[in-house]
């Protein structure tokens, strides 16, 4: 019986331990949701840097998952059909290979083979790599 006392006493001593650890090594992600691009200007999306405000106004279902811990951001958005050309046009073809990941190869082959063609975009220190696919006016960064 003392036994099961003690074991039950250390619990929330471990759980506090678990949940420390976690704060400090975890992933510190925030994820956010944009119905419109009005929404995203309204969230000051653009102005905290994790999204440049050359996308287009017709942008739309935005989504930013932004890791504040290596201050990265992924995330995808749509947008209408024809402001494809004027959003392309801000970016040019993908070819930072010195500076991304070792693994970003075999990203960039698997977004091109389903129809994303890979452009970069950068902004001072800031850099972004937009998968645009013109057909599905879809963008995924």
């Amino acid at each position: 019986m003392r036994q099961a006392r003690i074991v039950i006493s250390l619990v929330p001593l471990v759980l506090c331990a678990f949940a420390i650890l976690l704060l400090e090594f975890g992933d510190n992600v925030v994820t956010s949701r944009y119905a419109t691009y009005g929404d995203a200007v309204a969230s000051n999306l653009f102005e905290r840097g994790w999204l440049p405000d050359i996308i287009p106004a017709s942008a739309r279902t935005i989504v930013t998952s932004n890791n504040v811990d290596f201050n990265t951001s992924t995330g995808a958005f749509r947008f209408d059909p024809g402001d494809t050309a004027a959003f392309v046009s801000q970016l040019r073809p993908f070819d930072r290979w010195g500076i991304a990941p070792a693994d970003y190869a075999a990203r960039v082959k698997a977004m091109e083979s389903a129809g994303y063609r890979a452009h970069e975009y950068r902004d001072g220190a800031s850099f972004w790599v937009f998968f645009v696919n013109d057909e599905e006016s879809r963008v995924f960064y």
